[in-house]
């Protein structure tokens, strides 16, 4: 299959733009897509989401400790979840799309393939487990700062600690980039060898060189097709949710109420329609890595 068919394919299927939904939310596109809802919490904010014995003259106490444990717990299971359902939706897509071959052969080529896409996704995280791990000092470090003698009571708190730990913040997102490139990369060869070869073969023996500017063509293609999906769709989400949140302070009357509804249906069409043409972009950028790692 050439580049232009799987992309024909992705566009004449709606499966295909759920499935790349999917995906794209199980790899962090949910944190992305919620951002409309986030509220940053100021110095007293913090303050009262722990409890009022959190730190003691002998350190944290056991309830910030059970606290901080169960937090941790969740996350990992979160994470566990996320990993298991954007492996699942990885499969199903290029199945769906892409593969070639009898449905027996792609069953048994099947066989194990989701336990090594989820390791691959381990090791893809390594480097951002490290430098998470590096950026958390740094912001705890920051954010103590900030909080006892703030530089500016004019900026938000979490703007002031993200300014003062820039370098460490930068470096998370540059170790979310590596961990993507390792992911799209490793990945490939594991669905081609499970599920068949995607591209026709052109007869013709291409260099490592060659073939690698390939990949990365299609990897930064990728990432742009992404963007240019995923950014008007978050831009128009946070405009929609503004303006359920003018519907709400004007509320107190029958006409005002039923602006207040249509601005939450609105926030919602809005809302699905952005991550549904995220899956779609996200589809299509699977299509371009898939068939360039068979070229």
């Amino acid at each position: 299959m050439s580049a232009r068919a799987g992309l024909v394919r992705v566009l004449s299927a709606p499966g295909s733009w759920a499935l790349g939904a999917s995906g794209f939310l199980a790899r962090g596109g949910l944190v992305i897509f919620a951002i409309p809802f986030w509220t940053f919490p100021t110095p007293i904010g913090f303050t009262l989401l722990l409890p009022p014995d959190a730190i003691g003259a002998a350190g944290p106490s056991p309830r910030l400790v059970a606290l901080v444990f169960f937090v941790a717990v969740a996350l990992l299971v979160a994470l566990a979840g996320a990993m298991a359902a954007s492996a699942a939706s990885e499969i199903a897509l290029h199945e769906r799309l892409l593969s070639a071959g009898s449905s027996e052969a792609r069953a048994a080529g099947r066989r194990g393939l989701f336990a090594r896409i989820v390791a691959v996704e381990v090791v893809a995280l390594v480097p951002v487990v490290v430098a998470a791990a590096v950026a958390l000092q740094r912001v705890i470090d920051a954010g103590r700062a900030e909080f006892l003698a703030p530089s500016d009571l004019a900026v938000p708190f979490v703007v002031r600690v993200a300014g003062a730990a820039w370098p460490q913040l930068a470096l998370v997102v540059a170790s979310l980039v590596l961990a993507d490139l390792i992911y799209g990369t490793a990945v490939r060869p594991l669905l081609r060898r499970a599920c068949g070869t995607l591209a026709e073969s052109s007869g013709r023996t291409r260099g490592r060189a060659v073939r690698l500017r390939g990949r990365a063509v299609a990897w930064v293609t990728g990432w742009i097709v992404t963007l240019i999906v995923v950014v008007p769709g978050l831009a128009a989400a946070l405009l929609a949710w503004r303006a359920v949140n003018a519907a709400a302070y004007s509320a107190g009357s029958p006409q005002a109420a039923i602006v207040y509804l249509v601005a939450v249906l609105t926030f919602v069409l809005v809302w699905l329609a952005a991550v549904v043409a995220a899956g779609g972009g996200s589809a299509v950028r699977g299509v371009l890595l898939s068939v360039a790692a068979d070229r």
